[in-house]
């Protein structure tokens, strides 16, 4: 997969641990399913709103943020996890906008909506 400069910087870690592992469940993604390159969102969503018996328990043994990096980030690896840089709830995505948005519930909204594609995969849904 392609990656610009600058996402290659996020990476290798230039803006930190969490942004790199989040770039690296996004390029593991990316290379899973073929694509070429990475798209630029601005409708975020990726929250733990939703605390099942498992995961309020995974949150009291090991805190939020590494609880936040095994869930969302697929990593076990304990560091803070950094503000949203881009809005990430209430927002209504327009025609043509690429969602990136982890949750089932809000998940639904865009497909209703904007009558898209959706590849899921356990709480994770990527629209395309």
């Amino acid at each position: 997969m392609r990656l610009t400069d600058e996402e290659k910087g996020m990476l290798d870690g230039i803006e930190g641990p969490a942004v790199a592992a989040a770039m690296d469940l996004l390029v593991r993604y990316g290379e899973a399913l073929g694509c070429g390159h990475l798209c630029d969102v601005r409708n975020v969503a990726g929250t733990m709103t939703q605390l099942s018996p498992v995961r309020a328990r995974l949150v009291a043994e090991v805190g939020w943020d590494r609880a936040f990096a095994v869930i969302n980030l697929d990593c076990d690896d304990d560091f803070e996890i950094p503000p949203m840089r881009v809005a990430t709830c209430g927002t209504i995505p327009v025609r043509g906008e690429h969602c990136a948005w982890m949750e089932i519930p809000p998940a639904a909204n865009p497909t209703i909506r904007t009558a898209s594609c959706g590849l899921r995969n356990g709480t994770r849904r990527t629209f395309i």
